[in-house]
């Protein structure tokens, strides 16, 4: 009996192998078939073409179901397909593929690419068609459960949103098709950017996140649930749903974070918000909530609000600089017209230190889409806090701190922030220490000063030593008072080894703001004087060329554009100079009358003085007529210069004295030449062209009126110069250089 036992199993056992084996012969003998079959009827569901480097079935990985893996497939729209390259399993029900009718449940995707475009309004991924009773029967694409690895995902509405992220794994498991998919989802991927039209990410972050994701058809509702999302060091929970509502999307969504990262959620701040953004390195934690509610579409923004507060902070500012130990409180609430808010950003800092000394303040932003600035401070602060709210108004602070006693600030503008306006709203007193600025690339420093502003526009300054560019002035005391569309001033200072007296006005012509000022110059060094300013964007003369002790009265009159930059074309001035035991050194110009002087006199000329007066109009600076008695020559000048180093001079040399000269020995004493400007011969000459190309050519003619012309001008000049400034400026021609033919 055992026996017969053991012999029907064996014969079972056979039967079940021969069936096995048959039935696995049929279907792999219909694998090549049932495929083809399979790609028929998917392709029959597409609005789009299905193209593919290498297809087959696999029955046996996922058995009881069967997979047709594709490699280098292409789905959807030709331009930004769906799907494309890479490896795809789609998991198809067996028993329900034996009679032709697919059933997906499962789709893995890796080393590929997936977009999730908009073209006009139908999405890339709107791959298959509208199902319809036909083809019920043979397609139904229940997938529970999406699996991505190493796979790019880009999405793009060509409206408002825009970003790529790489996905190292991700999975969806629940009831993903349907009316209403259910689904836990977990992904661990790199947002390589994202973009918006008011922010772009400006570097990659990577992140994990994992939720629950459902929608509901009939009440057209999205929830998202226990969703948590890892960025490098901020850990995020939220909750939220979207809803569709008269045509419009209205959101409801929560996130809070704990201990985030400073410097990471800094990331996520759009950068042309603060000037120069990248150079600021903040530390700390930050514990902190974020709302998004209310409806949002092209027209209408969603109400959005946060409050967060930054713990043991400190702030790295450009140049090394920090602000240590900060508790700092920050709210935001966004705008939103239908509930008439104009949002509003708050900042307050209870605890803070800047080299060891605290400081305390309370800012208030409101009315964010014209915003408006509050301030409460006291204590010590960095220059470059400033460049938060003076980034369009020309102003980049680098070094230095202000140690301010107190400062209140109420309702200044900061769309249109001016240093006039920043007056306007302000009460402070506070001193500066070694404090360096550029006001649109002109660099100032002050080392040392302080100053006071009260609520009637009334400003003190002192400093022990202030540089504008090259220029420095010590001992410097001004007064500053703010009048109806003015600013006026008088400040004093000791410059160039001599003296500056100066008094004027800012004033405010709409966007054009104006300077008008006096300035008295005395005891200084002309080349100084030279060097400080640049040489006054001209070549002809420069500090290295002229030396010598200057007394110089001018009156100026300079615009500014928009910006804050001179408007050089527009520029007035009138001034009148004495320039006393001056020196000229290594002018190229006077060397090439070597033929009529002595080479090494014209390298090296003494004056004993030099008066005159000049006018700058138009970019151009005029230079009216006036003799000059030097070691080498003695020769009469006027001449127009511009500010694009075009020249026009006539020049009058007393050759026969130059002659005579010529042929004696080079005067090692350096004694000057009697003051003759007539003789028995004289040469004339026109100077044109620029100054790196000067054109000589004998003109009498021409050089005779130039004088006559210049002449009317310096009059005008000398009457003008008088009135303003006094008998200082007055002076005659002496008696024995009165002889000039040309002046008769």
């Amino acid at each position: 009996m055992q026996r017969k036992i053991l012999i029907a199993l064996k014969t079972m056992v056979v039967i079940c192998l021969v069936i096995a084996i048959g039935f696995i012969s049929v279907i792999q003998w219909k694998g090549d078939a049932i495929m083809k079959s399979v790609i028929s009827i998917v392709e029959k569901n597409l609005n789009d073409s299905l193209q593919y480097d290498f297809a087959e079935m696999e029955w046996f990985a996922y058995f009881p179901s069967v997979a047709l893996r594709i490699d280098g497939l292409v789905l959807g729209p030709v331009e930004e397909p769906f799907l494309k390259g890479g490896h795809l399993d789609v998991v198809i029900r067996l028993w329900p593929l034996l009679k032709q009718n697919i059933v997906i449940n499962n789709l893995l995707i890796s080393n590929a690419s997936v977009n999730l475009i908009r073209h006009n309004v139908r999405w890339s991924y709107e791959v298959f068609k509208k199902s319809d009773s036909a083809s019920t029967d043979s397609w139904n694409a229940l997938v529970h459960q999406i699996k991505l690895e190493k796979t790019i995902v880009h999405y793009d509405d060509h409206e408002d949103l825009s970003f790529m992220m790489n996905i190292n794994t991700g999975k969806l498991d629940g009831e993903l098709t349907g009316n209403n998919p259910d689904a836990n989802i977990e992904i661990k991927a790199i947002l390589e950017q994202i973009e918006t039209p008011e922010f772009k990410l400006p570097s990659p972050v990577s992140f994990e996140t994992s939720g629950h994701f459902t929608k509901d058809q009939v009440l057209n509702v999205q929830r998202f649930e226990n969703w948590i999302i890892k960025l490098d060091e901020i850990h995020l929970k939220g909750n939220g749903t979207v809803r569709k509502e008269a045509g419009q999307n209205i959101m409801n969504v929560m996130i809070t974070c704990q201990n985030g990262d400073a410097e990471t959620i800094r990331k996520f701040i759009p950068e042309a918000s603060i000037q120069n953004w990248e150079a600021y390195k903040i530390k700390g934690k930050i514990d902190g909530q974020f709302s998004v509610i209310g409806p949002f579409s092209k027209k209408v923004a969603p109400q959005i609000a946060c409050n967060a507060v930054l713990k043991n902070g400190s702030i790295q500012f450009p140049g090394g600089f920090k602000l240590e130990d900060i508790l700092l409180e920050m709210t935001y609430t966004s705008p939103d017209s239908k509930l008439k808010k104009d949002g509003a950003i708050s900042a307050n800092i209870k605890t803070g230190s800047f080299h060891g000394k605290s400081m305390q303040s309370d800012i208030l932003i409101k009315n964010l889409a014209h915003p408006i600035l509050e301030v409460q401070l006291k204590g010590t602060v960095p220059g470059q806090i400033l460049n938060l709210f003076a980034a369009s108004s020309g102003y980049d602070f680098k070094e230095g701190a202000f140690e301010v006693d107190h400062l209140q600030i109420m309702d200044l503008p900061l769309e249109k922030f001016s240093i006039q306006k920043w007056i306007e709203k302000s009460e402070t007193s506070f001193s500066m220490s070694d404090l360096h600025f550029n006001y649109h690339n002109v660099a100032i420093e002050i080392r040392g000063g302080n100053m006071s502003l009260n609520s009637t526009g009334h400003i003190l300054f002192t400093s022990d030593k202030l540089i504008w560019n090259k220029a420095l002035a010590e001992e410097v005391e001004g007064e500053f008072n703010l009048e109806p569309e003015k600013l006026s001033y008088k400040i004093n200072a000791k410059t160039c080894h001599g003296t500056i007296e100066s008094i004027g006005s800012l004033s405010d012509q709409g966007q054009q703001p104006v300077m008008e000022s006096e300035w008295k110059m005395n005891g200084v060094e002309i080349k100084e004087v030279m060097s400080s300013f640049d040489n006054f964007d001209q070549t002809f003369i420069t500090s290295e060329n002229i030396k010598g002790k200057a007394k110089i009265w001018a009156q100026t009159m300079i615009p500014y554009d928009a910006t804050g930059k001179i408007m050089m074309d527009k520029i007035q001035a009138n001034a009148a100079i004495d320039i006393a035991d001056g020196e000229l050194q290594k002018m190229k110009t006077l060397e090439d009358f070597s033929k009529y002087i002595h080479l090494e006199d014209l390298r090296d000329i003494r004056f004993n003085e030099f008066r005159n007066y000049l006018k700058i109009e138009g970019g151009k600076v005029y230079l009216p007529v006036v003799f000059i008695q030097s070691t080498a020559i003695n020769l009469s000048i006027n001449g127009v210069h511009g500010f694009d180093q075009n020249i026009y001079y006539n020049l009058k040399i007393n050759a026969g004295q130059v002659a005579s000269n010529k042929l004696k020995k080079v005067d090692a004493n350096k004694n000057y030449k009697k003051s003759r400007k007539s003789g028995w011969i004289n040469l004339y000459y026109v100077l044109s062209g620029t100054t790196s190309d000067v054109k000589y050519e004998q003109n009498q003619k021409a050089v005779i009126s130039g004088f006559e012309q210049s002449s009317l001008l310096k009059e005008n000049l000398r009457g003008y110069l008088v009135d303003k400034f006094g008998y200082d400026v007055y002076w005659l021609e002496p008696n024995e250089w009165e002889d000039i033919p040309e002046y008769e």
